[in-house]
């Protein structure tokens, strides 16, 4: 049992930042990038409403693969096959301070769920709550800009999935309609501190994610918004000594009464000292 703690950490510490769409920092488990969940009018959020609200989503990630990039930015097959089923729970409640202001907020408690082996060892089980914070605004009617906050702590819910380490994550994003296009863009931070001092600080990382919609109206007689898009994430450590490049692609489905729902795709077009990403992704959101 022993033997496996190594690896049991460095695959609970890929997966928790996997939850808030990254990979592990810097490390050979990397498999997602930071914003990996995004989907189109995922920042289209309204700065106009009367009641506060709650919106949950629920994202799902499956990754399987053998592949690495080394040091040299040369693919490898490792001979191990490693499998990732993950999901992340979000739960924002949606409000505003002062109901004439043009800024409106969330705060969201989130966890997040998973199971993965490699190599005949596994890890699975339920991680730490997460709050976040995000506020916007709307520059024009047809665009949104805002940050997003977020901080995840060392204690997971199933005790031996513990992160050892605080997480800190700071996001700004942008999106905008224009015709029948939608175009989003998030650039942001993530920096850790380990919970006790003789453990090793990872190094920081910075993320810039992608996306390009088009909205197709009217769809069936269900009138549905169908969203096909096109995805790319880059992600690299504050030394460069790793980094990756995922482009993808999928679809988002948009109901009547704002329920939606996006299947997509990611795949690892470059990277160094990261492992392969090729994901199915999913997620729903369901107003109430």
């Amino acid at each position: 049992m022993k033997k496996q703690k190594p690896f049991k950490l460095s695959l609970i510490h890929a997966l928790l930042l996997a939850g808030l769409g990254a990979g592990a920092a810097g490390t050979a488990q990397a498999q997602i990038v930071l914003g990996h969940h995004y989907r189109p009018h995922y920042w289209d959020l309204p700065n106009q409403f009367d009641n506060a609200f709650v919106f949950p989503g629920q994202t799902f990630l499956y990754n399987s693969t053998r592949k690495t990039y080394d040091n040299h930015g040369n693919k490898v097959d490792t001979g191990v096959d490693t499998d990732t089923l993950f999901g992340f729970t979000i739960i924002p409640y949606f409000f505003k301070f002062d109901k004439s202001s043009d800024w409106a907020y969330a705060f969201s408690m989130n966890t997040y769920e998973f199971r993965t082996s490699s190599g005949g060892a596994s890890v699975q089980g339920v991680g730490s709550l997460i709050p976040a914070f995000t506020g916007w605004t709307k520059p024009t009617a047809n665009s949104t800009l805002g940050y997003d906050i977020l901080i995840a702590t060392p204690f997971a819910l199933s005790s031996s999935l513990d992160s050892k380490q605080w997480d800190y994550y700071l996001r700004g994003f942008y999106d905008v309609n224009i015709n029948n296009w939608n175009i989003e863009t998030v650039i942001g931070y993530h920096t850790a501190r380990p919970e006790h001092r003789d453990l090793a600080r990872p190094k920081d990382e910075y993320h810039i994610n992608g996306r390009l919609g088009y909205d197709i109206h009217g769809v069936t007689g269900l009138g549905l918004r169908v969203t096909p898009y096109l995805s790319a994430d880059y992600q690299r450590n504050e030394d460069n000594s790793s980094h990756v490049l995922n482009v993808g692609g999928g679809v988002m489905v948009t109901h009547k009464n704002f329920m939606n729902w996006t299947l997509g795709y990611s795949k690892t077009a470059k990277g160094q000292n990261v492992s392969e990403t090729n994901a199915l992704l999913a997620q729903v959101w369901m107003p109430f």
